[in-house]
């Protein structure tokens, strides 16, 4: 599985709070960084809809349908973008062709956040290819997903996704300058992926992910990234969380400890912090005195199933337990196992409960 790269110029059209617009036309703010700062093409060539915007200082009609990859890009069902024309040379206005892209190889939406430089430069969004390039009159050539995967990363995530820790140019630089594409290998594409599988925790996007890919990439393991600090025009900070399965499910434990096997009137946590700055899921404390630590899952069992192990180590250590004294169980409930998680389970004593609500 390969992937491509590519240029997205930013836009924040339709943001609604997140960093990442991509539903509609700049805000007048946005729109004069691309037009007179960054000058970006299309947006700041003349004779463009943005660049006689900017020019009339905003007076008149704002630019509603306009040559714009980046206007429809989050707008539509299935994601889709070009792979642009040539702007100089003798082949200007005619579209760049594009080779050795296939399909069911993943589209990595790249692009810069306000005030940043080349090098800080983030992935935000991904979909899979539901074909080879296909040339559309005045649009070029242009790539379309599947429907299987269509991603807008969270902003928490994407601001730590940056670009050049994937790809590196052939003179070793961190700048894009010309072309809006860049060829990922298998290599490049399984280690981005498995960084977002890692990093998207208990988002919905995870999920996705993991049921368009999941047996293709392994998930590498939870870390933060350096971040690239966002500088977004008034917006109202990170979006993202769990996702809704996850919630329901994890609160339906807490309030139903006889689903997975405790005692009815046993005491649930949810989020129970510990020292070190992890927390699990939820946490009993059990009539006789011991505990249980709970991870919840929904598709992919066998990330919780290690920190299911971490938990329980932790809980122990916090309650003054010996290590593996039987004083804490460990219980992993999810939507569905695979025999592997299963096995691992089995292994690590800790018990698993299939569960859906």
């Amino acid at each position: 599985m390969k992937g491509i790269a590519l240029k997205v110029t930013y836009n924040d059209g339709g943001a609604d709070g997140s960093l990442f617009g991509f539903r509609g036309t700049c805000s007048n703010q946005n729109m004069l960084v691309n037009v007179r700062d960054r000058r970006m093409t299309n947006c700041s060539d003349e004779g463009k809809p943005c660049r006689e915007f900017v020019d009339a200082n905003f007076q008149g009609r704002r630019p509603a349908e306009t040559y714009c990859y980046e206007r429809h890009l989050f707008a539509k069902k299935r994601f889709e973008f070009g792979c642009g024309m040539y702007h100089h040379g003798p082949n200007t206005g005619k579209p760049i062709p594009v080779s050795g892209v296939d399909k069911g190889d993943i589209a990595f939406l790249t692009t810069l956040l306000p005030a940043k430089e080349g090098h800080e430069r983030i992935v935000f969004g991904c979909f899979r290819l539901a074909r080879e390039p296909r040339f559309r009159e005045d649009w070029g050539y242009m790539l379309e997903s599947d429907g299987t995967m269509e991603l807008q990363l969270p902003d928490d995530v994407a601001v730590q996704m940056n670009f050049w820790r994937y790809f590196k140019n052939r003179d070793g630089s961190t700048t894009w300058a010309t072309g809006l594409f860049r060829k990922l290998d298998e290599k490049q594409t399984d280690t981005l992926l498995g960084d977002l599988l890692g990093l998207l925790g208990d988002h919905t996007q995870r999920d996705v992910l993991l049921s368009a890919v999941g047996g293709e990439v392994k998930p590498r393991p939870v870390r933060k990234l350096p971040l690239v600090e966002s500088a977004g025009f008034g917006g109202g900070g990170f979006a993202g969380g769990e996702s809704d399965a996850h919630r329901k499910l994890k609160e339906f434990v807490a309030a139903n400890p006889q689903k997975i096997g405790l005692p009815r009137n046993a005491l649930a946590e949810i989020e129970f912090p510990y020292l070190c700055g992890d927390q699990v899921d939820v946490k009993f404390d059990l009539p006789d005195g011991s505990a249980a630590v709970v991870e919840i899952e929904t598709i992919d069992g066998c990330t919780g199933a290690h920190q299911c192990i971490k938990y329980r180590a932790l809980l122990e250590a916090a309650l003054g337990q010996p290590l593996g004294g039987g004083r804490v169980q460990a219980i992993l409930v999810a939507h569905r196992f695979d025999a592997q998680t299963l096995a691992f389970a089995k292994k690590y004593a800790i018990r698993t409960v299939q569960l859906r609500v």
